[in-house]
C-alpha cells in the first residue's frame, strides 16, 4: 500500500475517534520501512491516550524518544501520560524537557497550565495561558483553558470567554456544558445539558450530567411530597416527634444534595425551617425568610466539601491503580507532612477527654501556619476555611447528636472525624494561595 494513503487513512479514522483502528494500522506500518515514521507513532500514543491505556502509550512513547530525543512531540505526550495518571510531578518534569526543547511550541505551554491548573496553582496556569493567548487569541482550546482557570479563581469574568466561544464555534459542546454547569436553576441547567448532549451524545460527562440533572428533579418533588406529608403528621395526626425528626434528616439530606439549585434549595430550605418553628405564624415567617439564605449557603459549603472530598479519595485511588511502585513510593515520601498531618487531626477529633477536645482548636490553628511558612506566604482565606471546616462539622455533629441515640451518635463521630481530617489536609494542600 502507497505510503501516503495509508497516513490520509489514519489521519480519517483518528479525525473520526475511531481509535482502535488507528492503533491496529499504525503498529502495523511501524514496522515497515516508511516515512511516516512520527506521525504513526504520534496517532497511536494519541489514540492510546483517548482510550486511556497509559501503558502502552508509554511503551510507544520510550520507542519514539530512542528514535527522535531531541523532538519536544514525545515528551510533551510522555507529560500527557502522567497527566492522566494523575502524577502532577513528573508530569512537569516532562513538559518542561518538551519547553526546553522548543520553546517557541505553544502547545507545550498549554499543557503546562492544564497541570498547574489540575494541581491548583492557578495563578501560575493563568500567567501562561494568557501568554500562550497573545499569539493565538481565537484558539477555542486555548480560551476554554482560561475560562476553567477563571472560574477556579472565582473570577466572573469566564462567563464572557465562554460566550467569546460560542461566537468563534456556536457548536462548541463543552462551552455550553460549562455554561449550564454554573446555572442556578435546575430548569436552565437541564436545558444547556441536553443542548451540549446533542452536540455530542457520546460523551459520558454530558450524559451523567443530564442522568443526575433528571434525577434531582425528582429528588425535588420527593422533598415537597415529604414536607406536605410533614405538615399532615405534625398538625392534623400529631404522630410522635420522633417520626418527625426522620423525616427532617431525610430532608436535610436532600436540601444538601440540591444545595446548588438556588431557587429550588431556597424554596426547600425555607419550608423546612418555617415547618419546624413553634413561633406564631407571622414570626415563624419573617425568621424562615431570615435563616434560609445563611442555611442554604451552609449547605453548599457542607456539599462542596463532601464533593471534594470523594473525588480526592477517588484520584488517590486512580493514582495507586495507575502508577508503578517507585511512583507511589515517591508520592508518599513527598506528602509525608500531609499523611503525618491526618493522623494527628484525626486523633485528636476522635478522642473525647477535655484536654483534646481543647488541644485540637490549638492544633488546627497551628498546622495552616506551619504549611505556609514552608511555603513563605500568609492567607487568611486558608486560616478562614480550616478554622469554618472545624466549626461547621462541630456544628453537625451538635444537630446529629439531637436525632441519634450514643451508639449512632459514636458512629456518625467517627465518620465526622476522617472526613474533617481528609478536609483539613485538602485544603491545605490542594487550595491556590
Amino acid at each position: 500500500m502507497d505510503s501516503y494513503y495509508f497516513i490520509q487513512k489514519i489521519k480519517t479514522l483518528y479525525s473520526l475517534k475511531r481509535h482502535k483502528q488507528v492503533i491496529v494500522l499504525c503498529e502495523k506500518y511501524l514496522y515497515l520501512d516508511n516515512e511516516y515514521k512520527f506521525e504513526l507513532y504520534n496517532y497511536a500514543i494519541n489514540s492510546y491516550l483517548c482510550l486511556n491505556n497509559h501503558k502502552k502509550a508509554e511503551v510507544l512513547v520510550k520507542k519514539a524518544l530512542e528514535i527522535f530525543p531531541t523532538l519536544d512531540t514525545f515528551c510533551n505526550l510522555y507529560a500527557r501520560i502522567y497527566l492522566q495518571r494523575l502524577n502532577y510531578k513528573k508530569a512537569l518534569l516532562w513538559i518542561d524537557k518538551a519547553i526546553s526543547l522548543d520553546i517557541d511550541d505553544k502547545y507545550n505551554f498549554y499543557i503546562k497550565a492544564l497541570i498547574l491548573n489540575d494541581t491548583g496553582r492557578y495563578k501560575e496556569a493563568k500567567k501562561i495561558i494568557l501568554d500562550v493567548l497573545k499569539e493565538f487569541p481565537e484558539d477555542t482550546d486555548y480560551l476554554y483553558l482560561y475560562a476553567i482557570i477563571l472560574s477556579n479563581l472565582d473570577d466572573k469574568k469566564y462567563k464572557k470567554i465562554l460566550n467569546q466561544i460560542l461566537k468563534l464555534d456556536p457548536h462548541h459542546a463543552d462551552s455550553l456544558h460549562f455554561l449550564a454547569q454554573n446555572k442556578e436553576s435546575m430548569f436552565l441547567k437541564g436545558k444547556g445539558f441536553l443542548k451540549a448532549l446533542k452536540l455530542n451524545p457520546f460523551d459520558k460527562d454530558f450524559q451523567s450530567s443530564y442522568k443526575a440533572n433528571k434525577r434531582d428533579f425528582w429528588i425535588f418533588i420527593f422533598s415537597l411530597l415529604l414536607v406536605l406529608i410533614q405538615i399532615y403528621l405534625a398538625m392534623v395526626l400529631r404522630v410522635d416527634k420522633e417520626i418527625i425528626k426522620a423525616i427532617n434528616v431525610v430532608l436535610m439530606v436532600s436540601l444538601v444534595h440540591l444545595s446548588f439549585y438556588t431557587f429550588e434549595a431556597f424554596l426547600l430550605t425555607f419550608l423546612l425551617i418555617f415547618i419546624n418553628v413553634d413561633d406564631n405564624l407571622y414570626e415563624a415567617l419573617i425568621g424562615s425568610i431570615i435563616i434560609s439564605y445563611p442555611a442554604l449557603i451552609f449547605s453548599r459549603i457542607l456539599k462542596s466539601f463532601l464533593l471534594t472530598s470523594i473525588e480526592y479519595i477517588k484520584d488517590n485511588i486512580y493514582f495507586i491503580k495507575n502508577s508503578s511502585k517507585e511512583d507511589i513510593k515517591d508520592e508518599i515520601f513527598s506528602n509525608i507532612f500531609y499523611i503525618v498531618m491526618f493522623f494527628i487531626v484525626l486523633f485528636c477529633f476522635m478522642k473525647t477527654s477535655k484536654n483534646l477536645q481543647i488541644y485540637q482548636g490549638y492544633i488546627m490553628l497551628l498546622l495552616p501556619f506551619v504549611e505556609l511558612i514552608k511555603r513563605r506566604v500568609f492567607s487568611f482565606s486558608l486560616i478562614f476555611l480550616v478554622l469554618f471546616t472545624l466549626v461547621g462539622l462541630k456544628f453537625i455533629s451538635m444537630v446529629s447528636f439531637e436525632f441519634f441515640d450514643e451508639a449512632k451518635f459514636a458512629i456518625l463521630g467517627y465518620l465526622s472525624a476522617f472526613i474533617y481530617a481528609l478536609i483539613a489536609v485538602m485544603i491545605i494542600k490542594r487550595r491556590n494561595i
